[in-house]
């Protein structure tokens, strides 16, 4: 096994699956169901309860949520959920657009196609068979 190249693999996986591997223990959402229910909420247009009442255009792949709500969904403090917020966006996967007390978040990683939402992880493994897996799933 030492001597192996670097293969690449492409693995499908329905959204159950990383569901499952995301098991919680607690009330505290781990960050991979957060970033799950970002992408639900985006899929969906979700607007927060608390903004139904204010004026929201939305475009596919965007929800309307507060950090409050988010902190509140996910047993997290709100500075967690913005420094989340700010990684997500970091690393390309996310959008913002600022608001007073809400933000508009557009799902980068499900724009890419309209009429059916996917999600693709690129994970990479350091371990001495330098493995690299891709996770392709779908939302519907």
């Amino acid at each position: 096994m030492k001597n192996r190249e670097k293969m690449d693999k492409a693995i499908s996986a329905d959204i159950k699956v990383l569901e499952y591997l995301s098991e919680k223990a607690g009330d505290r959402k781990t960050k991979m169901e957060a970033y799950l229910d970002l992408m639900y909420k985006a899929n969906d247009g979700f607007v927060s309860p608390f903004l139904r009442k204010k004026e929201s255009d939305l475009v596919p792949c965007q929800c309307h949520v507060n950090i409050s709500d988010l902190a509140s969904d996910w047993g997290w403090h709100r500075a967690t959920v913005r420094s989340f917020l700010d990684r997500l966006e970091q690393f390309g996967q996310i959008e913002r657009e600022r608001r007073a007390k809400s933000v508009i978040i557009t799902m980068t990683s499900l724009t890419g196609h309209p009429s059916s939402p996917s999600l693709c992880l690129s994970v990479s493994s350091s371990l001495s068979l330098s493995l690299s897996f891709s996770f392709c799933v779908s939302l519907s």
